[in-house]
């Protein structure tokens, strides 16, 4: 959205002077500590007509943004900065590394994102920004896809052992939709890692993958024959989300010779909400499971019932 924002500004033609007054002069008024609020707005408001000849005002324009304006100059200067567009961007750098609250702190990086440029100046800051427990992971997605770091986003998880798995499940969920190897092999990296909270989201974002990308269903089929029972698993949970695109696939799992992929066929059909008959002959097929653990997940859920009664006798 910014970035359509962005380019219908660019058509634009630019003002030399609005209101009788030029850039400067409307500056002046912006940064005047005697200015009313009301002439303050008005003169933020008026700034934004000079688009990019109004960059000399941007450094002004992102501290109000960031710290020092009410809410009416906040939102009015986040637009005068949009009309301002690209040579906007070093003043926002500056604002956001110097501490942004976190919701101008989204605007910055969605402003950033849009243009293409200053992303790997403000990684830190955003990297520190991760930690916090409510952030909008739709505005970070934007911003790792772009960057396409995966190295920046492995390296932050691992540096805090105490906060590694934490870390690392949500470096996952913003690497999931990023088209780059690395990104893809540091996901099938971390479906065997020895943390079941990482295991989960690596699975998670595979299956984002098998959605959104070109080659992703493929890859995601690929896994579910590898030599490792524990990729397997995990491969098998993120497959039972496209289950009606690989029926096929997933049929030889009921029978994989390590039980834990068995089971987690069954937990992760049973935990999917809804199923249909194929999914209830598929486990029906697995009652009389070699392993007791199957067996006992399949006999704890006699109430999910098929048209010719429970899923499997007690």
């Amino acid at each position: 959205m910014l970035a359509m924002v962005m380019a219908l500004m660019s058509c634009a033609a630019p003002a030399t002077s609005y209101e009788g007054k030029t850039v400067q002069q409307w500056l002046a008024v912006i940064e005047a500590h005697e200015s009313a609020p009301a002439e303050r707005l008005a003169a933020i408001e008026a700034v934004g007509h000079f688009e990019a000849e109004a960059a000399p005002a941007a450094p002004a324009l992102a501290k109000i943004l960031c710290v020092g304006g009410t809410g009416n100059q906040s939102v009015a200067a986040g637009q005068a900065l949009l009309r301002i567009g690209p040579p906007a961007v070093p003043a926002l750098i500056d604002a956001f590394n110097g501490g942004c609250s976190a919701g101008e702190g989204e605007f910055v990086l969605e402003f950033l994102t849009a243009s293409g440029s200053g992303l790997e100046k403000v990684v830190l800051g955003v990297l520190k920004q991760l930690d916090a427990p409510k952030a909008d992971w739709q505005v970070y997605e934007g911003f790792f896809s772009r960057l396409g770091s995966t190295r920046v986003l492995a390296d932050w998880a691992a540096e805090n052992p105490a906060l590694r798995a934490t870390r690392t499940a949500k470096a996952l969920h913003l690497l999931a939709l990023v088209k780059d190897e690395k990104a893809e092999e540091y996901i099938v990296r971390m479906l065997s890692d020895p943390d079941v909270l990482v295991c989960e989201a690596a699975s998670d974002a595979l299956a984002q993958r098998a959605h959104h990308l070109a080659n992703g269903l493929n890859r995601m089929l690929a896994l579910l024959g590898s030599k490792d029972a524990k990729v397997r698993r995990w491969a098998v949970r993120a497959a039972v989300y496209r289950r009606s695109d690989v029926r096929s696939a997933l049929e030889p799992i009921a029978k994989d010779p390590a039980p834990e992929v068995r089971l987690e066929l069954v937990h992760s059909i049973l935990a999917s909400g809804s199923w249909s008959s194929d999914d209830g002959r598929l486990l029906e097929r697995m009652c009389a499971d070699s392993d007791e653990r199957v067996r006992f997940a399949l006999r704890a859920n006699v109430s999910r019932r098929m048209d010719s009664g429970p899923l499997c006798s007690p």
